[in-house]
Parts: C-alpha cells; sequence; structure tokens
C-alpha cells in the first residue's frame, strides 16, 4: 500500500503537465491559425510614401497588398509574421522606400485582406512566389535585384522558398525557426 501513494502522485503531476501542455497547444494553434481578419488602413508612417494596393493570385486564392516604386531597380518584399498584416513592417517598408527601394508588403494567405487559410505550409509558399512572379514582372523593378526579408513565420516561409528559388538575390530573417513542427513541439 504504501508504494501506491507515490505512484498516485507521479500519475496526478503527469495528468497536470499534460494539461499544461495541451492548454498552451491549444492557446499556440487558435492563436496562429485564426488570425484576426481585418482590412489593413495604411499606417500614418505611410501616409506619404508613393505606394498602390496591388493583388495577384496564388494557388486560385487573392492575396493583397501594396507597393511602392523603385528608385534604384531593387525590390524587397516585406513577410510579415503570423496573427499580423503588412502593417507589421511598416517601418522597415517606410525605411526602405526613403532609400530608393521598391517595397511589396502583401498579407499572407488567411491574414489582412487575402483570401484563403492559414496553413504554415503549401499556400504560404505559393504566395511568396506569386509575389516574386509580380515583383518580377513590375516594369520599374530589376527581377535580379529582388530580396527577401521575413519576420517569424515569414521568415521560415523565406527559408524555405529560398532554397529552392534563385530569384531571392537577397535573404534577411528576424525571429527565424526552421520547421512548423519543431516550433510547436
Amino acid at each position: 500500500m504504501r508504494w501506491l501513494l507515490p505512484i498516485g502522485g507521479i500519475i496526478t503531476v503527469s495528468v497536470l503537465v499534460l494539461l499544461i501542455a495541451a492548454s498552451a497547444v491549444r492557446h499556440e494553434l487558435l492563436a496562429d491559425f485564426r488570425p484576426t481578419r481585418t482590412i489593413p488602413m495604411r499606417p500614418a508612417l505611410l501616409e506619404h510614401d508613393n505606394i498602390e494596393d496591388v493583388s495577384f493570385e496564388a494557388h486560385g486564392k487573392t492575396v493583397r497588398g501594396w507597393l511602392s516604386p523603385s528608385g534604384n531597380g531593387a525590390a524587397v518584399l516585406l513577410l510579415h509574421g503570423t496573427d499580423a498584416d503588412r502593417t507589421q513592417l511598416a517601418p522597415e517598408a517606410h525605411l526602405l522606400a526613403q532609400h530608393g527601394y521598391a517595397v511589396l508588403l502583401f498579407d499572407w494567405p488567411g491574414h489582412g485582406a487575402s483570401d484563403g487559410w492559414v496553413t504554415w505550409d503549401a499556400d504560404e509558399r505559393a504566395a511568396l512566389g506569386a509575389a516574386l512572379d509580380f515583383a518580377a514582372q513590375a516594369p520599374h523593378i530589376d527581377a535580379a535585384r529582388i530580396g527577401v526579408f521575413g519576420f517569424s513565420m515569414g521568415a521560415m516561409i523565406a527559408v524555405q522558398v529560398a532554397a529552392r528559388d534563385p530569384r531571392i538575390a537577397a535573404l534577411v530573417v528576424q525571429g527565424a525557426f526552421a520547421d512548423f513542427d519543431e516550433e510547436l513541439r
């Protein structure tokens, strides 16, 4: 009988740990896969920048964003993180635009004004591929001078696409992780 008490304590602690972990996973899944869907308003920081509304298709979904023209032929695609939209990287966009770079900010599928759902997978990679196509075809952008800046989830997708797509001439990532499954674990 003496051995029942320690085993009961171990079982109780184990169940509590599993419940806490399950609660954390549930919270992360709700936050990461069901972002608030609002149409992004242009931040005051970008109010005076020359930015136009743009859209392009990726995997049958409309991806929406903003594009500023290039003064030097180069472009930077800015990729926001989870549970955000294109406005998350407005300070970076403003700085780059002030230095002559074209800037393409867009909402990932399932975020902001873009169609679709968050998958952290093929839809996001297709969206980045379509953004590269869009930027490469813009008249003021040199297709050989396209860089990508990715933050968090945007960094993960950027690394995956850059490993296979030679159109990305420069890559900068912040808050990067390599794999969604590993990050969730």
